[in-house]
This record gives structure tokens, C-alpha cells and sequence, in this order.
């Protein structure tokens, strides 16, 4: 207590001069001295780096901005209301309780102590922060103190900064906006400002994030304000900009899918191509954004919607959106809209639009393919039961098709009477109905799929063998049913994969890829589920996953030299399982010497723990022609972490990459073609002009 250096300051308050000192008098760490008048107060503070002020309520005023005060006053003269809410103002001290003094003082003195310690321990951290930081007075902007990063970021000497104002370090055009930022700061707002110009000492330009840290000090004087350098970052956001515009004006130029909206009307103008696309005659199709937007996948029509009004306010910069829109037949078809205004009012409103709609629908089925395969397969080797691992292929088919719900219908293979159903939405009614034919078997109501056919209802109403479903299919308005037989080893019917649908027509191409899709990928997942639950070494429910997904799965023991290539892996290449031998070079020798490299790059890094190994390259078949993979795969450690096994799979996706490389091919052509037609509409806007 004796090191504290705070000084007790008794300002105008002689008349009382004896019953203080009395009372300090047993604590002779406190240092205090009288100040009858304000000039006097004035040199005693000058004199102490710290200090507090005790003062009758009526002087409160001329004590100086940044001090504690002590208000001291008689029972009957002073409201503590009225020192509520006055930052400066410590305690209230009556008159004939000036005992008190000594302890609010020492109070103080530790809360002081406290403080000290730790703006020494924050002061310390700042000192040391990779990110610019100052200390400005939020009265007139001075800069008070920068930690080294914030000086070596501007080029300044710690006292030089001293010298600016904020404003300064900012090019001349940008410095009202500064000031206009940093009075927001100081007002509470808190929100960082982001790619902010900031000038150095030698003139230089570059980018800086700026946050505030927050206003501090009696009176609310001083603030805090980080600055990160985000120079880099923002140059390569801004060549992204320009690049994705460049190929937005290729896509906007395409001829097929074209459409020119007038905004405030909303009629639309589209080419053939644009009707064609989502099944309807172009000679009656008419389009309005209403009609666009009622088209619109209900999970994807919010977000849609929301980015077309930002472009059109100028909240984003580009108009470019992927989306499902219905078709006439109710399926679904995946589109990718690239539009821009071509024209304005007077006052700047955008007047007409024009863009481009290329169906994406084939390299999204590829996506979700994908996805729903590694879903598959994460979820199986996690240990999941049939009905979850069901449920996964039931709600992604839910998902792409909203206006359909799901079933799964599992059979005995000897007897061919229901066993099992599993649902996820499917309305109970609807269920309990399907559950009847696991005490009540109708084998006549399954013949086309136990025959190895699909089962296409078109209306649940008009068939005999499903009129007992139709009264509560439709209360859900579910019209129509459709079917997909799932098979197991040898070709053996083991469940159907039902769809509910309230579309009034057979389902569409899409609709069947889909179908069959899901129905293949749930046929080895059943068969081999009761199998999955027996296992509990992860190399056996690892083998068990490869069936389900069909894909080559390897298993290098590093430490033992012993490979494992599962009998998909060697069918994938065209070998059958005795034609191959499990040696990692049967993997290694098959790839081609241009992927080579990178390779065993991917595979170094791996295992030095930098990235996953997930890469796609190109490997030899039987024919001798090579095919483009994707390998996957996991290094597994011991407790030193060396690397001691790797296992992982092997997918082909040539035709993906075929399909990918066609897309762009389809893209530039179409770039070309509106390029064509965006030159002939100038032109005929000059001649316009020229004729009069």
C-alpha cells in the first residue's frame, strides 16, 4: 500500500481542514495535500501523475476531466441520483462522517493498483500484436500512442504518429469518410470496416481492416483501433471480380436459354431454347417473373428471389444463381441464371435485364450422386442401422423431389412376402396401409416388381391392386405411385424403393436416373446389412462399405509390406480377383507417368499430415487405355505418429470429366453466340438513331 502513488487532492474544503487531517492522520501511507482555489488545484495536479479530489458538490464542475472525485456534502444538500450516472464521481461523503474518508481513499488506491497491473499486462500483449494498433482522443483525434506494428505498417516513427490526426493517414479524398467512420466508433458502433484505403509516410496505397477496441478512461476520452493489412487479400478478391465478370459477359451472350425481362413490368421475352428447356411448346410459352418465381423449388425460392432484388437495388455487384424450376410435367431441372441490366432510367432504376438460363441438371445429378454415395459410406462405416442408413436415401430423394414422399419395402427372398417398411415422412396413414401387407401378404400387388420390373401407377384410383391406398394417398394429395426393384446377389428381388407423388403424370427421364440410383445403391446396403452388425473390426466393416458403394477399395500395411485390393478395385481395371496380385506396385505401376509425380507428391504430404489424400489422375485398364479415378484414401498412425497403414478407395469418374469438359466446351459457344447478338442490338440501337 505504501508503493501506491495516488494522491488525495481536498479542493476547497480549508473550512474542514482540521477533522480531516485528524482522520488521516492513523494512515500515513496516504499522501494528500489542501488546494483552497482552482489554480492551486491546478499545480498540485500537475505534480501528480494520479490523484483524487474531494470536493463540496458545488465545485464538482471545476474539477478537471479524468480525475476521481469525491463528492462531500451535508445530509440535506445533495440528491445521489443526481451522481449516478457521472463516471468520475467514486463516493458521497457526508460531513459527520468524514471517518470514512480514509477508507474510500485506500479503496481506491487498490482499485487503482488493480488496474495498473493489468493495463500493464494488456499494454504488454498490444506492444506485441502482429496488427496495427493505436490510441486516438476522441475529442479531437490526436493520435496518443501505437504499438510497432502500427508504426513499421505506416512507416513512422512512434513520435511522428504522435503528431497526425486519424484522418491523416488516409489519402486526401478518403479523409471525410474517416472522420465520419471514427465518429461512429466513438458512438458505439462496433462493426469492423473492412478494405479500407490508408496511406504510408512515403505515399504508398494500400488496404487495411479497421476495428474498433473500444472507448475508455474518465470522460470517455481516449479509443482504441486495430489495422490489418488485408492489401494482398484484397488484390486477389479484386482479380477474382474481374475475371468472374469476364466470364459473365461470355455467358450472358449465349443464345441458348436467353431471356430480356422489362423489371417494372415484369413481362419477359425468351428464346425457344429457353421453353424447350423445361418441357413446353415455345409457340404458347409465355414467361413473367411471377411465373418464374411460382416455378421456383420451394428450397431454393427465398434465396433466389432475395439475390435477384439485391442486384436489382445494386446491393451485389453480379447477378449469377443456381436453382430448380419446375417443369411442365412436374419434374425438376436444375438451372444456372447469369443475367446483367442493359438499361436504365434517367435517375439510375434499372429498366430491363437480360441473361442467360443453361440447364446444369447432369452435372448436378453427378454431384448428388456423390454426395450421397459418401454420405452412404461415412454413415456405414459409423455403424448405422438399416433404418437410418434407409432413411439417408429416403430424404435426399424427399429433398430433389418435394412434391413426392418415400417408402422402403423389404422381402423374405424365399417365401417374397413383405418383412420390414421403413419410412421417414410418409404420412402413417399411407404406412400403417403398407405395414398391413406384413400380416396380410398380397404378393399380386408386388408382381411387377418381384418380376424384376418397375411399377409405374399413374393414378392410385384406377388400379385394383392399389384402390385401398387411394382415399388416403390422396388427402395428402398424392396422386401417383411409382416403384423401383431393388436387387441383391444373383439378381434376387430383396425390397422395393417406392415414390408417393402428387403429380399427375408418369415420372419424367431425370426422375427415373434418380430412381435407379437410389434403388442400386440400397440393394448391397440390405443384403449385406445384417452381415455390417455381426462386424466389428473396422477392415471388415470397411469391406462391407466398398460392396455398398461399389467402389475399389485398398488396404497398404507399410509396416508388414502386406497390400489387400479388394475384388472391385481389380473388376474396376477389367481383372477378375485371381488376376491380380495385392501388391502396392499392382497400384502404383498402373498410373500414368504424367500423374505419376503429383502423385506421390499428394501422397508425401499426407502422410507429413499437411492434407487429406483426395486427388483425381489417370491409371492404365486391361484394354490398356487410361481412365481418370478418384482416389481416396487415410494414413493411419501409431502413438509416435509414423505411419504405419493407409487405407482408401477408388472411384472412376471419366465420364464425369467428360460431361465437365463438355459443359465448357457448350459455354464457350454459347459465350460466342450472345456476343454476336449483344453487337447486333447496338448496332441497331445506332442505326435506330442515325435513321431518326
Amino acid at each position: 500500500m505504501a508503493d501506491a502513488r495516488t494522491h488525495l487532492i481536498l479542493f476547497a474544503v480549508d473550512d474542514l481542514r482540521e477533522p480531516i487531517t485528524q482522520n488521516l492522520a492513523p494512515f500515513p501511507f496516504i499522501s494528500y495535500s489542501f488546494a483552497p482555489t482552482l489554480p492551486e488545484l491546478l499545480d498540485v495536479i500537475n505534480q501528480h501523475h494520479a490523484a483524487i479530489v474531494l470536493c463540496r458538490a458545488e465545485d464538482y464542475v471545476n474539477v478537471p476531466v479524468g480525475l476521481a472525485i469525491i463528492i462531500l456534502c451535508v445530509d440535506d444538500d445533495v440528491l445521489f441520483a443526481h451522481f449516478a450516472n457521472q463516471p468520475a464521481v467514486i463516493d458521497v461523503l457526508f460531513e459527520n462522517r468524514l471517518q470514512r474518508l480514509p477508507f474510500i481513499v485506500q479503496r481506491e488506491i487498490r482499485q487503482q493498483q488493480a488496474l495498473d497491473r493489468e493495463t500493464r499486462r494488456l499494454r504488454m500483449i498490444i506492444e506485441h500484436a502482429p496488427h496495427g494498433v493505436i490510441e486516438v482522443e476522441t475529442s479531437n483525434r490526436l493520435i496518443r500512442w501505437t504499438n510497432p506494428a502500427m508504426n513499421q505498417l505506416f512507416g513512422y516513427s512512434p513520435a511522428e504518429m504522435r503528431s497526425l490526426r486519424l484522418e491523416e493517414m488516409h489519402p486526401e479524398e478518403e479523409r471525410a469518410t474517416a472522420i465520419d467512420t471514427f465518429h461512429r466508433m466513438v458512438a458505439g458502433d462496433e462493426s469492423p470496416i473492412l478494405n479500407v484505403i490508408c496511406q504510408r509516410r512515403d505515399g504508398s496505397i494500400f488496404y487495411c481492416n479497421i476495428a474498433p477496441g473500444g472507448v475508455y478512461g474518465n470522460g470517455q476520452r481516449l479509443i482504441f483501433i486495430f489495422f490489418t493489412d488485408v492489401t494482398g487479400e484484397y488484390q486477389s478478391l479484386q482479380t477474382l471480380r474481374v475475371n468472374a465478370y469476364r466470364l459473365e459477359l461470355a455467358l450472358r451472350a449465349a443464345n441458348q436459354g436467353l431471356y430480356d425481362i422489362d423489371v417494372r413490368s415484369g413481362l419477359t421475352v425468351v428464346s425457344d431454347e429457353y421453353a424447350t428447356m423445361l418441357g413446353y411448346d415455345p409457340a404458347t410459352f409465355t414467361e413473367t417473373n411471377q411465373r418464374w418465381r411460382e416455378r421456383l423449388h420451394p428450397a431454393d425460392a427465398a434465396m433466389v428471389y432475395q439475390t435477384y432484388l439485391d442486384y436489382l437495388a445494386g446491393r451485389i455487384p453480379e447477378y449469377r444463381v443456381e436453382f430448380r424450376s419446375r417443369m411442365q410435367q412436374g419434374g425438376w431441372k436444375w438451372i444456372l441464371s447469369v443475367g446483367a441490366i442493359v438499361e436504365r432510367d434517367a435517375q439510375g432504376h434499372p429498366l430491363r435485364m437480360l441473361g442467360t438460363h443453361t440447364d446444369i441438371s447432369t452435372l448436378k445429378r453427378l454431384e448428388f450422386q456423390e454426395r450421397l454415395r459418401v454420405q452412404l459410406f461415412t454413415s456405414l462405416l459409423g455403424g448405422e442401422s438399416l433404418e437410418n442408413l434407409m432413411n439417408i436415401l429416403l430424404k435426399a430423394f424427399e429433398e430433389e423431389q418435394p412434391d413426392t414422399c418415400c417408402a422402403l419395402v423389404l422381402f423374405d427372398t424365399t417365401s417374397r412376402r413383405q418383412t420390414h417398411v421403413i419410412t421417414s415422412n410418409l404420412p402413417s396413414e399411407l404406412n400403417e396401409l403398407l405395414e398391413e401387407g406384413l400380416r396380410q401378404p398380397s404378393q399380386s400387388r408386388w408382381q411387377s416388381i418381384l418380376a424384376r420390373q418397375r411399377l409405374w401407377i399413374p393414378d392410385l384410383r384406377l388400379d385394383p391392386q392399389w384402390i385401398d391406398f387411394a382415399a388416403s394417398a390422396e388427402l395428402h394429395g398424392f396422386i401417383t405411385l411409382w416403384a423401383e426393384p431393388i436387387s441383391g446377389a444373383g439378381g434376387t428381388i430383396i425390397g422395393a424403393f417406392t415414390v408417393w407423388s402428387a403429380r399427375n403424370a408418369l415420372p419424367q427421364r431425370d426422375d427415373q436416373i434418380l430412381l435407379q440410383f437410389v434403388g442400386h445403391l440400397a440393394g448391397p446396403v440390405v443384403e449385406q446389412h445384417m452381415i455390417a452388425e455381426r462386424l466389428r473390426l473396422s477392415e471388415e466393416r470397411y469391406t462391407l462399405a466398398e460392396r455398398a458403394v461399389q467402389d475399389g477399395v485398398w488396404d497398404w500395411d507399410i509396416i508388414n509390406g502386406v497390400t489387400y485390393l479388394s475384388p472391385q478395385w481389380k473388376a474396376l481395371f477389367g481383372f477378375g480377383e485371381d488376376e491380380l496380385p495385392n501388391a502396392i506396385t499392382t497400384f502404383f505401376e498402373r498410373i500414368h507417368p504424367d500423374d505419376w509425380p503429383e502423385v506421390t507428391k499428394a501422397l508425401d504430404r499426407h502422410f507429413a499430415g499437411y492434407e487429406p489424400f483426395h486427388m483425381e489422375f489417370r491409371m492404365r485398364y486391361r484394354d490398356g487405355k487410361y481412365r481418370w479415378v478418384l482416389a481416396r484414401g487415410e494414413a493411419l498412425r501409431d502413438n509416435e505418429g509414423t505411419v504405419t497403414r493407409m487405407v482408401g478407395a477408388l472411384s472412376d469418374v471419366t465420364e464425369r470429366r467428360q460431361l465437365d469438359e463438355r459443359i465448357r466446351e457448350t459455354q464457350k459457344l454459347e459465350a460466342l453466340g450472345l456476343l454476336t447478338g449483344g453487337l447486333a442490338h447496338d448496332f441497331n440501337n445506332l442505326l435506330g438513331i442515325i435513321i431518326g
